[in-house]
This record gives C-alpha cells, structure tokens and sequence, in this order.
C-alpha cells in the first residue's frame, strides 16, 4: 500500500492495540482483525524533544491530543478542521490555531482525513503481527485439541478392547466368603439332636466350634447331664448354650421368671448365683 511521504514523520513508536473498529469506520489499512485498538504508545523522549522543540506550548499540547485521538480510533483524522478542533478540546482563537499549526508540519491530506506517516506504518505493522500471532495461537490450540482428542480416542479404544461376553474370554470373579469351621457330631449325641442344636445355634448367628461344644460337656457333666440332654436342653429353653447352674435344684436361677431367664441366656444379662457370675458362650 502506498503511502504520501509527509514533511515530517512523528517521532512516537511503537505501540500496542487491543480493540475492534465498526464495520462502518473507514480504515486506510482495511478492516483491522478483530480485538485490535491502541492501548498505550511509548514515547522516545530524545527523538520528540529534537522534532518539537520549536513549538510552543499550546502547539505542543495540540500535538500530544492529536496523536493520541489518531491511535485511539486506529484511523486518519477527519479533514473538517472544526470538527477536530472541538474534537481535541482546542476553544480559543490560540488553540485552534495551534491545532492548524501542527496539523499542516507533522499531518498531510488525504482526501477527507488527515494523516501522519508513522501512525500509518505502526499501526500497520502491529495489525500484521497481530494477524500473525492470532493464526499462531489458534494453531496451536487446534494441535494441543487434536492431541487430546486423539489421545482419548486411544484410551478408549484400549479399555474396549477386550470388552466380550463373559463366556469368551472372562473368568468370573468370585466372591470370598467367610466359611464356617466344620465341627464334627459328638459319638454320644444323636443325629436329630445335632441338627436341631445346629440349627438353633444359626438362627442366634452363633457358630459352633469345638470349644463351644466342649464347655457345654464340661458344664453338663457338672450338673449329671449327658451332652445329648444339654444340648436338647438348650434348644427346648432357647439358650444359646448351658450352665450347670442353670438347671440345678435350688439355684437362684430358677426363681427368675420367665423373661429374665431369657435374657440370661442370651447373654443380655447375668445373675449372681452364689456369687458365680455365668458365662455366656
């Protein structure tokens, strides 16, 4: 794009952009990319002292706003000198001539604007970098997706490859239980009474172990019983095992009623008989 070689080119460089212009603001570099505008300009301070240092303070002042309004709406100035003056604040007959001082040194016209060489070329070249880092970053983005998306693809497809009926290619996982220890019947005690008491002791969920057995002979013996009678003994009163004392003559447990001997032989109480507490098995 060719651009008129003003009498003086500005001095201020570079600068950064970060809005969007209308689609019916006119743009001497085309339709900017979207999300593009000036933000802020750095000055060289050295390089503006030597190209300014004849005007004087209003022209100076009028410069400074005239850039900046340049910048701010990414576009030439408008060719209405009216109109800019009010734009850039300038009121009395000396700013309004100011405004007209720096306009004809450091702007020339183009048309119905005015414009400045160097704005042209930085907002240009910002625009094209701008262009440039934007296709970069959506490029980048599309490859970081696409790996992602391949990437589950793949875990996907990995945790399904082996996805068959049970029958084919899956052993059925089975589940580990607790078994009960098997205790074999007492010679003396006859089959019914064994399942009876081993029914029983299921139904109060209490396993029966040689131990449990063993105590309830070494109780039964105590009172003169046989095992047999002990345990039929405990199924027919629904003890969840037995004591000597709880069926002697004369003990205080057979004073207990008949609510209180239950819990007592379940285990949810103890009573002192002869000062001898009971154990519960």
């Amino acid at each position: 794009m060719g651009v008129k070689q003003s009498p003086s080119g500005t001095v201020l460089g570079p600068y950064l952009y970060t809005s969007v212009w209308s689609a019916s603001e006119f743009s001497p570099w085309g339709r900017p990319p979207m999300g593009i505008a000036v933000h802020y300009f750095k000055l060289h301070i050295n390089d503006y002292a030597q190209a300014t240092a004849h005007l004087s303070l209003l022209e100076d002042a009028a410069y400074t706003r005239l850039l900046r309004k340049y910048y701010a709406d990414e576009r030439p100035l408008p060719a209405d000198l009216d109109r800019l003056q009010r734009l850039v604040g300038a009121r009395s007959r000396e700013e309004k001539n100011a405004v007209r001082v720096v306009l004809n040194e450091f702007f020339f016209l183009d048309g119905d604007f005015y414009r400045n060489k160097r704005a042209d070329l930085e907002i240009e070249e910002f625009q094209s970098k701008s262009l440039k880092a934007k296709d970069s970053a959506n490029a980048r983005w599309m490859r970081t997706h696409s790996e992602r998306s391949a990437e589950a693809v793949q875990t996907f497809s990995d945790g399904n490859a082996n996805h068959k009926p049970l029958t084919i290619n899956q052993e059925p996982k089975e589940k580990t239980r607790r078994v009960a220890p098997v205790v074999a019947k007492p010679d003396e005690v006859t089959d019914q009474t064994w399942t009876d008491f081993l029914a029983h002791r299921k139904l109060k969920r209490a396993t029966v172990t040689d131990t449990v057995v063993e105590m309830i002979q070494r109780e039964a013996q105590k009172a003169g019983w046989s095992l047999d009678a002990a345990l039929r003994e405990c199924v027919a009163r629904g003890w969840q095992s037995f004591k000597a004392e709880w069926v002697q003559k004369g003990n205080s447990i057979q004073r207990l009623d008949k609510d209180a001997l239950w819990d007592y032989a379940i285990g949810r109480k103890t009573v002192d008989a002869g000062n001898d507490d009971a154990t519960i098995l």
